[in-house]
């Protein structure tokens, strides 16, 4: 029997509501952990108005004066530093356990859709993820940049931008009020950023658990006889945002906005279907073995298309394609 999309497709929701779930509560984690930030800094800041500021005011002379400026930013390095790791942690382990869990309720959700004994006996060795499996999955080299690398330069981002917000107010002379809002604004603005990260790199993860876990499975039923072939197709959330659209918030609501010339284009994916171990052509010379996975910021940043996966006979490869079906 066919393993047909509509047949995986309410089991690969389901996965996806889960991993959702998870992605909200690590961002929840991480508001906790800015909020603790600004909190942190604010405080340490309204010690040196306190010793410091001559009529409330704190600048960048005053500090040189007393000798005290180059140890005031290398406070706030060491304050952003004291928590910067648990975001790290919490990043981590979010995409650790959704590729986990992806890769292996992906196999679960093909023995439910067959539910066929033997395909069960041939897939019970696809259903652990090795430890360095998931490292290599997640640690995926994109645009030459590991996901420790990518961190790494988020927290160097974080701790610039906040330095730089504090200066900018030293060199005004600001008072303190005006210093607590800057740096404020500041964590508010690096914990959107931190967002941003949270859902590419867990929504990539995601996509790469489920596209290596199909790839297993295609494999287990290449060897039998039900001469089955494996396909993916590419799914968008057809609403009025999807690539190249974009929406922007008005005084009356919200419009649509103009479409950039030559933008990634992902309307025009929905529906593109190709072989489980082939790639998807984004156009432009970009390939990419699921969505997320391009290496080119423009199509993966934020992007929230996934893969629908499927085994079908040769007569519905060619009507759903319009190719004739490979020989295994």
């Amino acid at each position: 029997m066919p393993l047909s999309e509509s047949l995986l497709y309410k089991y690969e929701s389901q996965l996806r509501r889960i991993e959702e779930h998870r992605e909200k509560n690590a961002e929840k984690n991480i508001k906790r952990i800015y909020e603790a930030i600004a909190k942190d800094l604010r405080e340490f800041v309204s010690e040196y108005y306190a010793s410091y500021a001559q009529d409330d005011v704190l600048s960048y002379e005053i500090l040189y004066q007393k000798g005290r400026y180059a140890r005031f930013l290398q406070e706030v390095v060491d304050r952003i530093d004291k928590l910067e790791p648990e975001i790290f942690e919490e990043l981590t382990g979010l995409i650790d356990e959704t590729y986990r869990a992806c890769y292996e309720g992906m196999v679960k959700a093909v023995e439910k859709a067959k539910n066929a004994e033997d395909l069960k006996i041939n897939l019970s060795g696809v259903q652990s993820v090795r430890p360095e499996v998931i490292k290599e999955a997640t640690e995926n080299p994109i645009t030459g940049l590991t996901l420790s690398d990518r961190l790494e330069k988020h927290r160097a981002e974080i701790i610039y931008n906040i330095k730089q917000a504090i200066g900018i107010g030293l060199q005004n002379g600001d008072r303190f009020s005006t210093m607590a809002r800057r740096i404020s604004q500041q964590c508010g603005f690096s914990y959107g950023k931190s967002i941003t990260v949270v859902r590419t790199e867990s929504r990539r993860v995601r996509e790469r658990a489920f596209n290596d876990s199909a790839i297993a499975i295609d494999d287990v039923i290449k060897r039998g006889s039900s001469g089955l072939i494996g396909i993916k197709i590419w799914r968008t959330m057809k609403d009025e945002i999807v690539r190249p659209q974009t929406r922007y918030k008005t005084k009356s609501g919200y419009k649509r906005g103009k479409t950039r010339r030559n933008a990634p284009n992902h309307m025009k994916m929905e529906g593109q279907t190709v072989l489980t171990n082939e790639k998807f052509d984004l156009g432009g010379g970009v390939k990419a073995d699921a969505p997320l996975q391009s290496g080119v910021a423009g199509h993966d940043i934020n992007c929230r298309c996934y893969a629908s996966h499927a085994w079908v006979t040769p007569e519905e490869y060619t009507r759903l394609t319009g190719k004739d079906a490979p020989v295994n």
